[in-house]
C-alpha cells in the first residue's frame, strides 16, 4: 500500500511539473543582438503547437507590424519592429491567452543603419571602374543582415575640375562623354543622394579609378 502511495505521489508531482515547464516560444529573428534604428527588423518566434496558447510581442517606444495588418504576408510569428531613438530596447513574447503575460524577454542594443556603397556598373566605391560605364546604384554587402533596397534619385560627378549634375541611376550623355575622353588612373568621384526602402535619405560619396 505504501509503494502504491508512493507511486501516485510521484506521478501527480510529475503532471504538475509538466504544467509549470510548458514550452514557450523564443526569438529565433534576429539571431544577432541589436536592431537598426528607424528600421523594419524582422522578428521571428519559434513556433509552438499549442491548441491552447497564442503569442504575440510587445516592445515600448518602437512601431510594431502584426501578422494581422495591412494583408502584409507576415506568418502568425513574423513581426516588423522599427525602434526609434532610444539605445535599446526590449522586446517581451507574451501569451494572450493567459491576460498578456510575459513569458520572455529579450534586450537588444538600438544602432545606427549602415550607409550602403555606391557603385558603378557593379564596380564598388574603391575599386577601378570602366570607361564606358553607365549605370549608378546603391547597395549593401552580402555581410549585411537587413536587406535593404535604395534609389539613387540624384548624382553628382567630379573628374578633375569638371563638375556633372543628373538624376536616377543612368548617367548622362554628358557624363558618359567625359568618363570615355578622360585619361586612364584618373579619379572619378560621385555624392549621390539615396532613399531607401524605409523613406530615409542618405548622402553617398564614392571615388573609382578609371582604368
Amino acid at each position: 500500500m505504501k509503494v502504491l502511495l508512493f507511486q501516485f505521489h510521484i506521478l501527480i508531482t510529475s503532471f504538475m511539473s509538466f504544467g509549470q515547464n510548458e514550452i514557450v516560444p523564443i526569438i529565433i529573428e534576429p539571431d544577432y543582438n541589436h536592431l537598426y534604428r528607424f528600421h523594419s527588423n524582422s522578428v521571428e518566434l519559434s513556433e509552438i503547437s499549442s491548441n491552447t496558447h497564442e503569442y504575440t510581442i510587445e516592445c515600448s517606444n518602437c512601431t510594431i507590424e502584426y501578422p494581422d495588418e495591412k494583408d502584409n504576408g507576415l506568418a502568425k510569428n513574423q513581426f516588423i519592429v522599427k525602434p526609434a531613438r532610444q539605445r535599446t530596447v526590449v522586446i517581451n513574447i507574451l501569451d494572450i491567452t493567459k491576460d498578456s503575460s510575459i513569458v520572455n524577454s529579450y534586450e537588444y542594443k538600438v544602432v545606427n543603419f549602415l550607409d550602403p556603397y555606391i557603385f558603378l556598373n557593379g564596380t564598388q566605391s574603391g575599386g577601378s571602374c570602366n570607361a564606358h560605364a553607365e549605370l549608378l546604384s546603391a547597395r549593401h554587402s552580402h555581410l549585411m543582415p537587413l536587406k535593404t533596397t535604395y534609389e539613387i534619385k540624384r548624382w553628382t560627378m567630379f573628374i578633375d575640375a569638371s563638375t556633372i549634375e543628373g538624376e536616377g541611376n543612368e548617367l548622362s550623355d554628358n557624363a558618359r562623354e567625359l568618363l570615355r575622353t578622360t585619361k586612364s588612373g584618373t579619379k572619378v568621384s560621385f555624392n549621390c543622394v539615396t532613399y531607401d526602402s524605409s523613406g530615409i535619405g542618405r548622402l553617398i560619396g564614392g571615388t573609382f579609378t578609371l582604368e
